[in-house]
């Protein structure tokens, strides 16, 4: 008898174990984009959570999750479909949620080291590295175009997206109108802040200093 309650017993704790690691993790996913708007799921029940969006602008809102673990984030402001925006939840229980758009998702892909569209509002920019020789003459450049370089666009410290530069040294982000910081990974690059306007490419530019004299 002791044995076969020994046995009930173990079952119940390895079904409770399985149940506990299938539990829904935390996750947002938008469900409309005018305004805003941010569905969660997997939070725990009623859990206070702060979300907040960014890309363009930093916006914040506050909900109660539901007895499910649900909720939806109303903004007040649109987001245009095809830009780099991110959204973070983050629970008073210590729930934490983030759904990161990048352009290709929705826009043909964006190929780094190509000019950016006529049409379009984002940062664009070349980034070149010199001097690449000792000693500069008409037929030998001093400068010349960084491939491969890591190119961040941030708002409020976070990271919205993410490329690289081509082999021309060029780059490209489709960014919705707002206040960035354009940050590249180099020798002696210090980040830039710039404003992006509605259907126009802000302009930053980087050279890297080879240390080459």
């Amino acid at each position: 008898m002791r044995a076969r309650v020994a046995l009930l017993l173990a079952l119940v704790a390895l079904v409770g174990a399985t149940g506990g690691s299938a539990a829904t993790r935390p996750s947002l996913r938008p469900v409309g984009f005018a305004p805003l708007t941010v569905a969660g799921k997997g939070f725990a029940s009623g859990e206070s959570v702060t979300v907040a969006a960014y890309g363009g602008s930093r916006r914040v809102i506050r909900v109660i999750a539901s007895a499910e673990g649900t909720f939806r984030a109303r903004f007040s402001s649109s987001q245009p479909r095809c830009t780099a925006w991110v959204a973070r939840a983050a629970g008073s229980s210590g729930s934490r949620a983030t759904y990161r758009v990048l352009p290709a998702a929705c826009a043909p892909a964006i190929a780094a080291g190509t000019a950016p569209p006529t049409r379009g509002t984002g940062v664009a920019g070349v980034i070149t590295r010199g001097p690449i020789t000792p000693v500069c003459a008409v037929e030998v450049p001093c400068d010349g175009p960084a491939a491969g370089v890591a190119v961040d666009l941030l708002q409020a410290n976070v990271v919205i997206a993410h490329t690289k530069t081509g082999v021309d040294g060029r780059y490209y982000v489709l960014a919705a109108p707002g206040n960035y910081v354009v940050r590249a990974t180099g020798r002696l690059l210090s980040p830039r802040v710039t404003r992006v306007q509605a259907g126009r490419f802000a302009e930053v530019d980087f050279k890297i200093d080879t240390g080459i004299r």
